[in-house]
């Protein structure tokens, strides 16, 4: 079975990226032991940050969007922080490629949504740093560090 991720930001619904990987947050249940070596839960710790790892396109587009996005709140000949909201919302959608065999397309294939997320008040982090190789051939992706206030999962069937 083969899987897509794609990554949507709401206030740019024709604009689409291929994410090569995601580490999806959760928040953390925290425990303590009694001295009758009971575990009892005292608290849980939310999610920090995360990171998405997004393909670039041929005319470079991912890499101006996010350098856009950080430019927007970050005035690096001042270094000062710019005024206003710059937090985005986005979802991010997992397709499932299923085989649909049919008169016309023997081995056709169709993307199926499988789950959803929800990203809402989005920041930006941070862009990873790139190391270039002559001789890596995989195809060019950058590491967006992001941070946002809620997520919500939806499984679509």
């Amino acid at each position: 079975m083969a899987y897509k991720f794609t990554l949507n930001f709401w206030e740019y619904p024709n604009l689409e990226f291929l994410i090569k990987d995601v580490s999806l947050p959760f928040i953390k249940l925290e425990t303590e032991t009694l001295k009758s070596g009971e575990k009892v839960y005292i608290g849980y710790r939310d999610f920090d940050s995360f990171t998405i790892s997004v393909n670039e396109t041929v005319g470079m587009d991912t890499i101006k969007f996010f350098q856009d996005w950080q430019d927007s709140i970050f005035d690096k000949a001042t270094k000062k922080f710019k005024k206003g909201d710059k937090t985005k919302e986005m979802t991010l959608t997992l397709f499932d490629y299923q085989l649909t065999p049919s008169l016309f397309n023997l081995l056709g294939y169709t993307e199926v949504p499988t789950y959803k997320f929800d990203f809402k008040g989005v920041k930006l982090l941070g862009i990873g740093e790139k190391n270039f190789s002559y001789e890596d051939t995989s195809q060019l992706y950058w590491d967006i560090e992001l941070t946002c206030d809620t997520i919500e999962r939806f499984l679509q069937i």
